[in-house]
């Protein structure tokens, strides 16, 4: 948090037993240990009361849960839709689908033809 290294601690514990002396230095450590404990402490009970009151972690679990029932519901929204269809699709495969003529093959038509079948329309 403080990114304080060795070499730091060792040089404030050098100014603060020069400033403080021999004789207030353990009292001044016990103080400043008693303050750091205290602080940690009011966080540690402030972050589990946010956390029971706002019950994050069952926030997350139900989140999770309804992701998960939504997928299930989809897929078996599709899948119930799949089975309902394949009895339509069955009987149309069973038959071959009609013969087709290649362009080669066709025979020309007349105009007669076409307009006997216009007019028929």
């Amino acid at each position: 948090m403080f990114d304080i290294g060795f070499w730091e601690l060792v040089l404030i514990s050098m100014v603060s037993l020069v400033i403080l002396g021999p004789q207030r230095l353990p009292q001044a450590v016990r103080f400043v240990l008693s303050w750091v404990q205290r602080s940690k402490q009011v966080v540690f009970e402030v972050s589990s009361k946010l956390e029971s009151e706002l019950g994050l972690e069952q926030l997350n679990q139900d989140l999770k849960q309804g992701k998960s029932r939504m997928f299930d519901s989809k897929i078996s929204a599709e899948l119930n839709q799949l089975q309902q269809s394949i009895p339509k699709v069955r009987p149309r495969a069973s038959h071959p689908p009609a013969a087709t003529v290649s362009p080669a093959q066709a025979k020309p038509v007349s105009s007669e033809t076409l307009e006997k079948k216009e007019s028929t329309l």
